[in-house]
Formats: C-alpha cells, sequence, structure tokens
C-alpha cells in the first residue's frame, strides 16, 4: 500500500487514479499534458498559454485544440481544466484587463485619447489603436462600453 504522503505528491502533479484499469494512450497523453498545464499555472500564475509557446509548443497545441473543441470535450474533463482557472475564450479575459487598464488612463487623463506610442503602458497604446480599427469586429457590448467611457473613434492627425 502506498503511503499518504506519496499519494498526495503524486495527485499533486496530475496523477489520476483509476480503480481495475489502465489508461489508454490517449487518456495517458491528456493526463501528462494536463500535468504540464498544472505546471505552467504554477509557474506563470495563470493558464493562458500563449498560442506560439516556443518552450513547449506541444502543450500549446494542446491548449489550443482544447479551446477551439471546448463545446465537444468530455464534462469530467472540461471541470478538470476550468478548476485550475482554465480560460475558454483568453481574447474575452485580455480585452477585459485592457479595459480596465482604459478607464484608468481616462481617470488619471481625463480621456480615452491614448497615444499609439505610450510610454507607460505601450500595449494600451497599441490596444486602443487597435480597437479603433477592428471596430466592425466589435461585439455590440464592446462598443456601448468604450461608447460608455467616452472612447474616441476617430482621431485627426
Amino acid at each position: 500500500k502506498l503511503r499518504s504522503d506519496r499519494r498526495s505528491e503524486l495527485e499533486s502533479v496530475g496523477f489520476v487514479w483509476v480503480s481495475g484499469k489502465s489508461l489508454t494512450a490517449y487518456e495517458k497523453q491528456w493526463e501528462n499534458m494536463f500535468a504540464k498545464l498544472q505546471e505552467y499555472c504554477r509557474e506563470n500564475g495563470d493558464c493562458h498559454v500563449p498560442q506560439f509557446y516556443k518552450e513547449d509548443p506541444s502543450l500549446a497545441r494542446w491548449v489550443s485544440k482544447h479551446r477551439v473543441r471546448h463545446d465537444k470535450l468530455d464534462p469530467t474533463r472540461r471541470e478538470r481544466l476550468e478548476s485550475i482557472g482554465f480560460v475558454w475564450f483568453p481574447f474575452d479575459d485580455r480585452w477585459e484587463d485592457t479595459f480596465e487598464n482604459l478607464k484608468e488612463y481616462r481617470r488619471k487623463h481625463g480621456d480615452c485619447l491614448v497615444p499609439s506610442h505610450y510610454k507607460e503602458d505601450p500595449s494600451l497604446g497599441l490596444w486602443v489603436m487597435v480597437q479603433r480599427r477592428r471596430h466592425e469586429h466589435l461585439t455590440s457590448e464592446q462598443i456601448s462600453r468604450l461608447d460608455s467611457i467616452g472612447f474616441v473613434w476617430r482621431v485627426r492627425k
């Protein structure tokens, strides 16, 4: 019989106990990738594996595949992914985070006219520029929220 401390250690790295049967090759691969994702989450503080993650391209592909096929995923696996903070639509989360940064900019500066090369937060200036260019691809809710804080869609140069 396995000591409880060893059992806990195995479970902490994603080991799954299956009574009475062995895992298929696909299940073993899934468990292996899930363990890699757990490690990534611990090391980075989130589960936002970049699409082109150079340190582990196989993990990036696995995460991407699960995001695309989220509606076909086994409910138990979906729950396991969600239990570690997996984000199905990372662009939605990033949009929200950057929108909050824009609101903070507005609070400090009185407007939403972030320079494209804003030194304090270069990604915010780029994000604002992208929102203007991709206006037709935004949801009506996103447009409404930007409008509500005085977002300027056309800026004279």
